[in-house]
């Protein structure tokens, strides 16, 4: 699969978010999640993964975004391969400190970067784990990657890199070729964003290496004068 254009990294981050509108918005309740209040307040007493995703539905549609944090945790501690709650998470506290910073016009936050800190974490937490799968790393790095560009947020962009880097590492292991192409397509985007143009073309010249002609990779390599 070749990528014609650098919106490939841009679609994949509209579709996390349509499918993350789409996976909880409206979705029924079950009989068990009748009351996600006592259910948080005994969280370390709740075993039932359908319970805690139900509930998670619940605490989603009511823009009550720390408790479903504080669930996700909980499906992480019961489930440790619950590879899509390690996303939301950082995807969520990155959302969270971009909105705070745009309430505060600028102002020191009361909390400083202790959201950004705590998605590196939850990416770092799942890394190892995830490590022969190049989907994790693409996911996390287009998401981190986009709200880095869109808000200016400097410190998340070596975050987003090393999510790359590694979902190249993963594509190789595996032989997939298209995803290698995409992970050094988007090392390239990264370091454009970034401001880094030398690093940039030589990303974008990896490409080349294995697809001669990819449109995307030459478009860029001509555009930064490379």
């Amino acid at each position: 699969m070749i990528f014609n254009s650098d919106s490939a990294s841009r679609a994949s981050f509209v579709v996390l978010c349509a499918l993350v509108s789409s996976f909880f918005a409206g979705a029924p309740l079950s009989a068990h999640a009748a009351d996600c209040n006592a259910v948080l307040a005994n969280l370390s007493q709740e075993t039932n993964l359908s319970v805690l995703d139900d509930c998670k539905d619940q605490f989603w549609d009511q823009g009550k975004l720390d408790e479903f944090v504080a669930l996700s945790y909980r499906c992480i501690d019961l489930d440790p391969n619950y590879e899509v709650d390690y996303e939301m998470i950082n995807w969520v506290r990155l959302s969270q400190y971009v909105n705070e910073l745009i309430a505060a016009h600028g102002a020191p936050l009361p909390d400083g970067d202790s959201k950004v800190i705590e998605a590196k974490q939850i990416y770092e937490q799942g890394a190892p784990r995830f490590k022969n799968d190049p989907t994790y790393f693409l996911d996390v790095g287009t998401t981190d990657m986009n709200i880095a560009f869109r808000n200016n947020i400097v410190e998340i962009f070596p975050v987003s890199l090393d999510a790359f880097e590694r979902a190249e590492t993963a594509a190789t292991q595996a032989g997939n070729t298209a995803l290698i192409i995409r992970a050094r397509l988007d090392i390239g985007h990264n370091y454009r964003y970034a401001g880094q143009k030398d690093l940039a073309i030589a990303a974008y010249r990896r490409v080349l290496l294995l697809d001669p002609q990819n449109p995307v990779a030459l478009h860029y390599i001509a555009l930064l004068g490379g």
